[in-house]
């Protein structure tokens, strides 16, 4: 068995994806727990500038402007094509780039954090003090950001995700931890945001160590190549556009409610849009890993390659489905119990709307990740480009002329015009595959058409009662004649020995 070969077993991916998909529930258990604790501790206006700083270096990865996803295509395509001797140019032109794009971002804030620091506070005093030291630790943090993403793409492209989820377990688990335990020796922002510097270069420590234990290839001589830069920024330009609009076409609808309606209404779309978000942990778990399997196989095994994207798409539509039909059945319900009755009353539709939106867009994922790793970046950007101008004006129009509820339908049309593109474009270059992706569509559908039905169920006992039909009902049928025979025997394999033979 080659190292291609080796890599892209099924077998291997489920387990990848499982510890990919622990290495982020984890710290998000963690995080329920400690953040109301974070909240009492700092206070409401120092926890919110903590989480502009989470945000800003958790999304740090969009200055890479694509080039890390860039670094897991070509290192897969080596790996692939048995073309190993130019991985350790590929590896080092990535990261010195990484690494001037990190100072030089870095620099620019650090220098203008005075002038930044006005539009995150509006008053003066100790808190302006703390926001200047903040925004001056994250300049600082970038470059490390950047070059940890360089070595995480290698390890991805090595399929290394038991030591990646490790990794990220650690740094999850202390990024909420770790404040909490300073907070109750120092007081205010200053110590916070210096332990997620040394959490940070903790976590690049552990991804060096990491690569220094895994590679088999001769990394010990920095080598640049402009060939391989070329083609690492052709890439990942185009990768880097939907990486840009995705966030922002995501967001802007809560700024035009603002604008339009009025902020003390925004918060009854924002609360169940960012719970429900959470519902995409299942693709973003297993896309990671399916990534480097197709980018490897699409050369010399077109059709795994578009297997294993049919097959994760399948199997995330057993587990989802289910809790979709629960999120709509009982909206009402569970908003009550979460946040009130004024939120149960003004959000369940729009709940219930936004939820159909999410559920497709949980399986855009896949063929956006097809289409990256066969080299298409182009064609997904250009997609995502037209849908955002055209998003802009119809969601003004509609926040202005239909409210709230106004913005959640134009999200969900976007959302599903965004499936309906990307699955078009994966059926143009799956080749002899084509009818298992109509067939796959065809089950997402039938399931939004389902789910947009539950809108208009109001009595208790019924919801109930469709509910324990539907559920398992649904699991069963997509099992038996969705989920392809090799799939559920690899999957079965992966069970303990007592429950298989039981």
């Amino acid at each position: 068995m080659n190292s291609n070969e080796s890599l892209t077993r099924a077998s291997l991916l489920i387990k990848n994806s499982i510890l990919s998909f622990g290495s982020r529930i984890i710290p998000l258990f963690i995080g329920i727990a400690t953040i109301p604790i974070l909240i009492e501790l700092l206070g409401v206006t120092r926890f919110g500038i903590l989480t502009l700083a989470w945000v800003f270096i958790g999304y740090a990865n969009i200055f890479d402007f694509g080039l890390s996803r860039a670094g897991i295509k070509f290192i897969s395509d080596c790996i692939g094509e048995n073309k190993q001797d130019e991985i350790p140019s590929i590896f080092w032109s990535l990261t010195i780039v990484l690494l001037a794009i990190g100072m030089l971002i870095g620099s620019v804030l650090y220098m203008s954090s005075s002038h930044v620091t006005p539009y995150i506070l509006d008053s003066k005093g100790e808190l302006e003090f703390e926001v200047l030291y903040l925004i001056r630790i994250v300049a600082i943090t970038l470059p490390i950001v950047l070059l940890t993403s360089g070595l995480n793409a290698y390890l991805t492209a090595y399929q290394s995700f038991k030591r990646i989820s490790s990794i990220q377990v650690v740094n999850g688990i202390l990024n909420y931890l770790a404040p909490v335990v300073i907070l109750l020796f120092y007081d205010g922002l200053i110590a916070v945001i210096i332990t997620l510097f040394f959490i940070k270069l903790l976590v690049f420590g552990l991804y060096l160590h990491s690569l220094w234990q895994l590679t088999e290839d001769d990394l010990s001589t920095p080598t640049f190549s402009m060939t391989h830069m070329r083609e690492l920024a052709k890439y990942g330009g185009w990768v880097s556009i939907s990486n840009v609009i995705s966030p922002l076409v995501d967001y802007i609808d809560r700024f035009y409610i603002a604008f339009l309606i009025g902020a003390s209404v925004v918060a009854f779309f924002t609360t169940p849009m960012d719970v429900l978000l959470k519902l995409g942990i299942i693709p973003v778990s297993i896309v990671p890993v399916l990534f480097p399997a197709i980018s490897g196989l699409h050369k010399t095994d077109k059709d795994k390659a578009v297997r294993f994207t049919i097959v994760g798409s399948n199997l995330t539509l057993v587990v989802l489905f289910p809790v979709t039909v629960l999120l709509i059945l009982f909206a009402e319900e569970l908003l009550y119990l979460w946040v009130g009755s004024e939120f149960a009353e003004n959000s369940m539709l729009i709940a219930q709307i936004l939820v159909i939106g999410v559920y497709l867009k949980s399986f855009t994922n896949y063929s956006i990740t097809y289409l990256h790793g066969v080299g298409k970046p182009k064609q997904t950007a250009l997609v995502h480009l037209g849908e955002a101008v055209i998003y802009f004006f119809v969601l003004f129009y509609a926040v202005k002329e239909f409210g709230l509820t106004g913005a959640a339908l134009v999200h969900t049309l976007r959302l599903a015009v965004d499936y309906y593109l990307m699955n078009m474009l994966t059926y143009r270059y799956a080749l002899r595959h084509r009818n298992g992706i109509v067939k796959s569509v065809s089950f997402i559908s039938i399931g939004s058409l389902l789910l947009i039905l539950l809108f208009f169920i109001d009595s208790m006992s019924l919801k109930i009662f469709l509910g324990a039909i539907i559920i398992p009902g649904s699991v069963l049928v997509c099992w038996l004649f969705l989920v392809d025979e090799e799939a559920k025997k690899t999957l079965l394999n992966q069970l303990p020995d007592s429950i298989r033979k039981r």
